[in-house]
């Protein structure tokens, strides 16, 4: 307990200088049948948290910013059919863009995005869509080989599906290796997402390939909402 006030207390200290927010929301519904990861975050205080943070660009334009400005961008993990249902329409409803990273093996299937609803979101401007592998494979336990595959299948297949290319990925877990980077390198993808560097201050960035980001859920929202 006070290792987390600690922590805390730390966190807010820092958030009192310059800096950028790049958020990472995974379950946004409390029905225990659409519970499909661990990180979950109740509906009403995922509404609650944007409305208090923001101004909102989209992780592109945040990343692309030369000077501090506390702006924050919004992300989502795991390609679950909630980004559909509720971050869509609320989020696009106020202006605000954006990015869902697929699991595209996962697609189809129950709790998770329909190809039709990725193609739908993926034709608003406001929304990316970005590959988060095919399985949800830790990469930095995984073969070369099967790195190789989770990088190049996920994104030809969501490539074949919206027509355009697709240049963003988010690690599964946030985990990674040196191996990894090596082939993020040769795969085509501009950026790549981890959820590390709290909070996100611009020196903290240098590789595209280790993008930090807040993992936002029901037990780290006290560290980061305010």
């Amino acid at each position: 307990m006070i290792k987390r006030k600690l922590k805390a207390l730390y966190l807010r200290l820092l958030f009192l200088l310059p800096h950028d927010n790049i958020y990472a929301f995974h379950n946004l519904s409390s029905h225990p049948a659409l519970e499909l990861t661990g990180r979950k975050l109740d509906t009403q205080a995922f509404y609650d948290f944007v409305r208090r943070h923001g101004p909102y660009v989209s992780l592109t334009d945040i990343l692309a910013s030369g000077n501090l400005s506390s702006k924050a961008a919004i992300t989502f993990d795991d390609g679950l059919e909630d980004v559909y249902s509720i971050a869509y329409p609320f989020l696009t409803g106020q202006g605000i863009p954006f990015t869902a990273f697929i699991l595209t093996d996962k697609l189809d299937q129950p709790g998770y995005l329909t190809t039709a609803q990725v193609v739908e979101m993926a034709q608003n401007p406001l929304v990316t869509i970005g590959s988060h592998g095919t399985d949800h494979t830790r990469l930095s336990a995984a073969s070369p080989e099967k790195q190789r595959h989770e990088l190049h299948a996920s994104r030809e297949k969501l490539q074949a599906l919206l027509g355009r290319p697709c240049t963003l990925f988010a690690y599964p877990f946030g985990a990674y290796n040196q191996t990894t980077l090596a082939l993020m390198k040769e795969s085509g993808y501009r950026l790549a997402c981890a959820v590390k560097g709290r909070p996100l201050l611009r020196g903290n960035h240098d590789d595209p390939y280790t993008i930090p980001r807040l993992s936002i859920d029901d037990t780290t929202l006290d560290l980061y909402d305010y």
